[in-house]
């Protein structure tokens, strides 16, 4: 899987996504505007049936489905609802996303490798699960702040002793 595919739960079950430029420029030309004009569309939530389809059929098409394998899967989960159009949105938004912030690797190699380096930058800045011990790395640990006491007592003036607070159900 490269770098500008998605796989995402849609229909049977996992199903790559992916809009190269090809199919990005496909989607600019069926619906004459821009692909980041459709992406702030789905962004404010002003998005168009037609332009969730086309996405994730062009999508289906980009990953490798055949034509008449993505138009079959585009009319069971999509033209016959078997899926809800909102979904839908929610899905092509990740495609189109995806296809437009992520780039292919020149080869399947540095797209794992990508994808490795991905993994191992997400761990390094993720902390550990706490243990209840004190980090490895010798990092100090921050001093807590007394928690404040909630007593009867009002808080004295300067040279004076602190009085009881009095009951509001007295009055």
């Amino acid at each position: 899987m490269s770098n500008a595919t998605v796989q995402l739960n849609w229909g049977d079950g996992p199903t790559d996504f992916r809009l190269g430029i090809g199919e990005l420029l496909a989607l600019e030309k069926t619906f004459d505007s821009g692909a980041i004009e459709i992406l702030d569309r789905f962004r404010e939530r002003r998005w168009r049936l037609a332009e969730t389809r086309e996405i994730l059929r062009l999508g289906l098409l980009g990953s490798g489905y055949g034509m008449e394998a993505a138009n079959r899967l585009i009319q069971k989960y999509f033209d016959d609802m078997a899926i809800a159009p909102a979904e839908h949105g929610v899905f092509a938004l990740a495609v189109l996303t995806v296809g437009l912030t992520m780039t292919a690797g020149a080869s399947s190699e540095q797209g794992e490798a990508g994808a490795a380096t991905s993994k191992t930058e997400a761990s390094a800045s993720t902390p550990p699960p706490s243990t209840g011990q004190a980090p490895e790395w010798g990092g100090h640990q921050p001093k807590s702040k007394p928690a404040r006491s909630r007593s009867s007592t009002r808080p004295s003036k300067a040279g004076t002793k602190a009085r009881p607070a009095k009951s509001r159900s007295s009055r």
